[in-house]
């Protein structure tokens, strides 16, 4: 298993397609991580401007994400109230983490952290 993780994700599709496919090549990043990570970058890209940068780190029996964006700030409470295909990879995030949380930093940037426990292989 690794240790951490580190991408620097721009307005540039292959930057997500590089983190999908990282993830795919690593024990214990299971098809809810690859989802977790794809609809937090495909957000940034389409509602936000500028670098992105996702870290992602082991820990005791699960992963941390840090995704830091100068995104503007955003509302994390869910905004599903519709069977639309769009709007909901918040509620999707947020369902398959742990635990999620947004703050700004000092300079402004959007700071967004979970945690995903949901894997044996952490177990090990």
């Amino acid at each position: 298993m690794f240790q951490r993780a580190y991408f620097v994700c721009e307005d540039n599709p292959l930057d997500l397609v590089r983190a999908r496919t990282w993830l795919k090549q690593h024990p214990g990043c299971s098809i809810d991580l690859e989802l977790i990570v794809t609809e937090l970058l495909t957000n940034g890209m389409i509602h936000g401007f500028g670098l992105q940068v996702i870290q992602i780190h082991h820990i005791k029996n699960g992963l941390k994400f840090t995704i830091i964006s100068n995104n503007p700030p955003f509302d994390i409470a869910p905004q599903c109230t519709s069977l639309k295909e769009s709007g909901n990879g918040l509620v999707i995030v947020e369902t398959l983490l742990d635990s999620f949380s947004l703050r700004i930093d000092p300079r402004g940037n959007s700071v967004l952290t979970g945690i995903y426990r949901h894997t044996e292989k952490f177990n090990k």
